[in-house]
């Protein structure tokens, strides 16, 4: 019985066959490793898309794919030569493919609901029906304007996944809005550098973004550091404020600097309002400092590396472009915020709109329970280190892309 039927009616060009094909193979395999065909069944029946791009003054091509419950595709071309038009093919087969991708990771999604455009054709619209330019939506200037720019696009796509609880786009951002105000009232704001020392929760990213917000950097310090290694950033960095949780007071409490205690002062920031700050992010510009990274310092003294808004920004549009990171995607976040490959995953997983899954302290110091949170997640983005991947020892059939950086 017939699930799925697009025809796309376009002047033809021979080479472009065997692209379309390749693409529709590795449809193929989409089809062949979803071991759920009774859930697309349902969501697909009686569902038909028809794609039409018509040319009167030249031959045409028609691509016919059906998609049956017996787990085949079956294509047939008419291709002729003098096609101008072939990404109007290949962008047709692709938007297919990403409503195919959406299902596969999450079956019971309903299909009106799952957006076939990429990111990048998200922002030509957005351009357009701004009517001008718009660098906050179309091409984010700053680190912070990655999640704004998503949260615009997909507000209702969840954003981070943490201790059983998806938290939107449009949630973390408002949440972020809610503490940026918070912090402008406690004097923090453009120029100034604001520790990070919280649990891994959801709270870790509201704060970072809040702090971006206001036009501030933000200093990531791992829940396990010394109380002297980490008197000692704070004082190298001029550290303005703290943003921390009680849990972890012994360590900071008789330090000067301004201190935000999020799990103690919930009801003061709940009562800030949720739009964006009075910060105008245009003030913020590229060249500003977006985070310091300090050193292990296990051969001396740590020393704090300050990172542009453009450097970041630039490492995180030409990941996007190899990585090919979408909507779709679960993103595994297993490294502590105070290393530089966590960027890695943040960021590219805020840049596309896909899903963070955030492993708690104990998930993230063990092989095997990175693999079970891995499979049971069914999470397909794994940015990870050789060491530990020699570790595990499962299988991770739901990986699709596999990242490893080095490491001295």
């Amino acid at each position: 019985r017939k699930l799925f039927s697009t025809r796309i009616d376009f002047p033809g060009i021979e080479s472009t066959k065997s692209t379309i094909t390749s693409v529709f193979n590795e449809s193929k395999e989409i089809f062949r490793k979803h071991h759920k065909m009774e859930d697309l069944y349902t969501v697909f029946d009686s569902y038909e898309i028809t794609l039409l791009a018509l040319n009167a003054e030249s031959e045409q091509i028609e691509l016919d794919c059906t998609i049956r419950i017996d787990h085949d595709i079956n294509i047939s071309f008419k291709a002729p030569i003098g096609s101008q038009f072939a990404n109007v093919a290949l962008s047709s087969v692709q938007h297919f493919l990403n409503i195919i991708q959406a299902i596969q990771q999450s079956s019971n999604r309903v299909v009106a609901d799952i957006s076939i455009l990429n990111i990048e054709e998200q922002d030509k619209i957005l351009q357009w029906s701004e009517g001008e330019y718009s660098p906050s939506i179309s091409q984010p200037a700053c680190l912070h304007h990655f999640l704004e720019r998503t949260c615009t696009i997909y507000p209702d796509y969840p954003a981070v996944y943490c201790n059983g609880h998806n938290y939107s786009y449009k949630e973390i951002d408002s949440k972020a809005n809610q503490l940026a105000r918070y912090l402008q009232q406690k004097g923090i704001g453009k120029g100034d550098y604001c520790g990070l020392l919280l649990p891994r929760t959801e709270a870790m990213y509201v704060a970072m973004l809040a702090i971006l917000k206001v036009g501030a950097a933000y200093i990531p310090l791992d829940v396990s550091i010394p109380k002297e290694r980490l008197h000692f950033i704070l004082n190298d960095s001029g550290c303005k404020g703290l943003i921390s949780h009680s849990k972890f007071k012994y360590k900071y409490n008789d330090h000067p600097c301004t201190k935000i205690i999020l799990d103690e002062e919930v009801s003061a920031i709940s009562a800030f309002n949720t739009i964006p700050t009075d910060h105008n992010s245009q003030f913020t510009s590229p060249d500003d400092i977006a985070y310091i990274i300090y050193t292990s310092g296990t051969s001396g003294t740590p020393k704090g590396v300050k990172i542009s808004h453009a450097a970041i920004c630039n490492l995180v549009r030409a990941e996007a472009q190899i990585f090919k990171i979408t909507p779709v995607d679960k993103v595994f976040q297993g490294f502590s915020i105070s290393f530089d490959a966590s960027l890695e995953e943040i960021w590219l997983a805020f840049y596309a709109g896909a899903e963070l899954f955030l492993g708690t302290e104990e998930t993230v110091q063990s092989g095997s329970q990175i693999a079970n949170f891995i499979n049971e997640n069914k999470i397909n983005v794994f940015s990870t280190v050789p060491t530990l991947l020699a570790t595990l020892t499962e299988e991770l059939p739901s990986v699709t892309t596999l990242i490893l950086g080095g490491e001295a």
